[in-house]
């Protein structure tokens, strides 16, 4: 085989598995409602040209704003979460947030799915639990011993008491 026959193919192969993986990410975010997304990003360049005061974003939706920013650094921590479907249960228990699929998702993949899934959350229901995980990233022996504590009650640990326990400042 020649040479330019060679990089044909090679394109030909890398061009399937684009189909395959783009067939893959269609069909694991099927959920979304994509006329939703058009008027969101309609609302997104309305904005331009525009003043945009950052007093006015904080209001909006700031126990968002936290747990977009927060849950991904603390997802991440395998100490605190060794496992996807601990990221899983935490999102069922505490957000109750259903991820379906989510045995075959790698862990950035459900992360990502929590985050995004934040945002249809009431904001103002979300004020527990930001109280608890603003004291936990905030204080490192306190984030140490649910670490600890995880390792300890593995099965037994509820993210549920130990929101209710931050929130109620028993720590």
């Amino acid at each position: 085989m020649n040479t330019r026959k060679i990089a044909v193919n090679k394109k030909i192969k890398r061009f399937f598995r684009f189909l395959e993986e783009l067939s893959w990410l269609t069909e694991s975010y099927s959920d979304i409602d994509l006329k939703s997304a058009t008027k969101l990003v309609d609302e997104i360049l309305s904005y331009k040209g525009q003043t945009f005061s950052i007093e006015k974003f904080d209001q909006i939706g700031s126990n968002k704003q936290f747990l977009v920013g927060v849950l991904p650094r603390l997802f991440i921590d395998h100490m605190l979460f060794p496992t996807n479907n601990d990221i899983v249960q935490f999102a069922n228990s505490v957000l109750s947030l259903q991820i379906p699929g989510h045995e075959k998702k790698s862990r950035y993949d459900i992360i990502g799915r929590v985050v995004c899934e934040t945002n249809n959350l009431d904001d103002g229901a979300l004020e527990i639990l930001v109280k608890a995980l603003n004291q936990l990233i905030q204080d490192k022996q306190l984030l140490e011993n649910l670490i600890d504590k995880r390792r300890k009650e593995k099965e037994n640990f509820s993210w549920n008491r130990v929101i209710q326990e931050l929130s109620s400042g028993n720590k």
